[in-house]
């Protein structure tokens, strides 16, 4: 049924669009089954050198990645602490007590921009 109203003319004029904020990782499994008709804006800061990536093709319908981070202080800058593992990259602070080795513990700390 999803498949067949995903394939109406107004979904092909108009796709649904998910956001995905933090978007280290795959497609989130509640997504997988509209996700070939959707347009999927993910922020992921945690990809160095990478500035904006767009693709027609592949899981999405449309995919556009941009490396940087969504926040509500409206300042134009925030701390971001990466980690080893891209899913642990955060605006949050890390307990560094806590983090001494592994894949969550902190290898830098940018001051970015939000998106």
């Amino acid at each position: 049924m999803i498949d067949k109203v995903l394939r109406l003319p107004d979904f092909d004029e108009r796709p649904p669009v998910l956001l995905d904020i933090g978007a280290a990782g795959e497609i989130h499994p509640k997504w997988k089954r509209i996700a070939p008709y959707s347009v999927c804006i993910a922020f992921d800061a945690g990809r160095p050198g990478v500035g904006f990536a767009r693709k027609e093709a592949g899981a999405y319908r449309k995919l556009c990645v941009y490396n940087c981070i969504a926040s509500e202080t409206g300042t134009g800058e925030a701390d971001f602490h990466l980690t080893r593992s891209p899913h642990c990259s955060s605006l949050l602070r890390p307990q560094n007590d806590l983090l001494t080795r592994g894949p969550f513990r902190i290898i830098s700390r940018s001051s970015g921009r939000p998106g």
